[in-house]
């Protein structure tokens, strides 16, 4: 079966999206629609937000607020029901909809494998104190002789951690609070205090 489809959007300020549908064959050939504004907008913002963030594999800048997802999810299958005869047009409203989910899953994945890789380092670190017998001697014992003392700084897990699975920063740029929450919630999940208390 030979479809030849011919997309023409057509907009004013403040009108209807009007898109023409001129294939043959079963996808409601000459059947036309029109989005609106609010509904146009509803599918712009998924494309830049959840389908084109999943697409780029920048996974930590999918929106994560489950309330929006579920009000953009019931726009879009509002739209979706008003072209139940039309199987082109609703094939592609059904991908918006699963590229929806798609983004929430990717997102999920992302977390999930940076949790594991957090383990991951935490526990080679373990294996490589066993291995070098580094093990934490007490702060005093019987010496004799001179006395000195050093001071060293380390870094809080959340940001030693955020360093040896993204890397150091860029010089002015500083630590990225969405990649942080993500190694912070990786962290607690994995029961290691992200702020190195005792």
């Amino acid at each position: 079966m030979a479809l030849n489809s011919v997309w023409t959007p057509n907009t004013t300020i403040g009108g209807a999206m009007n898109v023409v549908y001129t294939g043959k064959g079963g996808g409601g050939g000459g059947m036309a629609f029109a989005l609106t504004p609010a509904e146009y907008a509803s599918l712009l913002y998924l494309e830049q937000h959840y389908s084109s963030q999943t697409a780029n594999k920048t996974y930590e800048n999918i929106p994560t607020s489950y309330d929006a997802a579920l009000r953009l999810y019931d726009r879009i299958s509002k739209i979706k029901s008003q072209y139940t005869n039309n199987a082109g047009i609703n094939l592609l409203l059904q991908i918006s909809i699963e590229s929806l989910k798609g983004a929430f899953n990717s997102y999920d994945l992302n977390a999930r494998a940076i949790e594991l890789g957090i383990q991951n380092i935490y526990l080679q670190e373990i294996i490589n104190t066993i291995h070098t017998q580094e093990f934490l001697n007490p702060a005093y014992a019987d010496i004799t002789g001179t006395f000195s003392m050093t001071k060293t700084f380390e870094l809080a897990p959340l940001f030693m951690y955020y360093i040896k699975y993204y890397g150091v920063p860029e010089v002015g740029v500083g630590f990225d609070p969405k990649k942080l929450i993500i190694i912070l919630n990786a962290l607690e999940n994995s029961g290691i205090d992200p702020y190195g208390g005792t």
